[in-house]
């Protein structure tokens, strides 16, 4: 293996500038030698072969990328698929719902994904409910006829909408109330 370049970073300059002369030289000699022309450095002093077994990784995967460029790299995507054989099944089926009311039933049949949705915006079941109801015509509006990818993905709508349609009452419920009857008495204890 010849090449007729070889990528010396700054770091191989940086590790070995500030060595003695002779040191240097036989590092810098080493790397170019065994980029170029593949040669495995022999008899080195024992500074110089740590510097080089320090450096020789990278030098490796810069060989081995422009081994595998020459190759033609990866194809690309389209060709690929191209390349696949006809009777094999598509990647992504088509969604198991034919509208947005089917989409929301689905949701609402998944008891497990509601539950700390409603924990987390700190509403009922029912709630969540009717403002899954609310969701459908907030999809027709935005949507219009085209459905979500996928059910994952309808449901990741319906938090994100919840956030913002919903974000004042959120705050609302989260802010800690006091009973009318309290007053300040300056310190500890109850009230006065």
């Amino acid at each position: 293996m010849e090449r007729d370049s070889f990528i010396f970073y700054k770091s191989f300059y940086e590790a070995i500038r500030d060595l003695p002369d002779n040191i240097r030289l036989e590092v810098f000699t080493a790397i170019t030698e065994y980029a170029l022309y593949g040669k495995q450095p022999e008899d080195l002093k024992p500074f110089a072969r740590g510097m080089f077994t320090l450096v020789k990784p990278n030098l490796d995967a810069n060989i081995s990328r422009f081994e595998n460029g020459k190759k033609g790299g990866r194809k690309p995507k389209k060709k690929m698929a191209e390349a696949k054989d006809e009777t094999s099944t598509p990647l992504k089926s088509p969604p198991p719902y034919a509208s947005f009311e089917d989409e929301v039933a689905l949701i609402k049949s998944d008891v497990i994904w509601l539950e700390p949705v409603c924990m987390q915006f700190k509403i009922e079941k029912g709630e969540c409910q009717e403002r899954l109801d609310a969701f459908i015509t907030h999809c027709k509006v935005e949507r219009g006829d085209k459905l979500h990818p996928s059910l994952n993905d309808a449901k990741r709508h319906f938090t994100s909408w919840m956030r913002k349609a919903y974000a004042g009452a959120e705050r609302k419920n989260s802010e800690p109330s006091k009973p009318d009857d309290y007053t300040y008495n300056g310190g500890f204890g109850g009230l006065d």
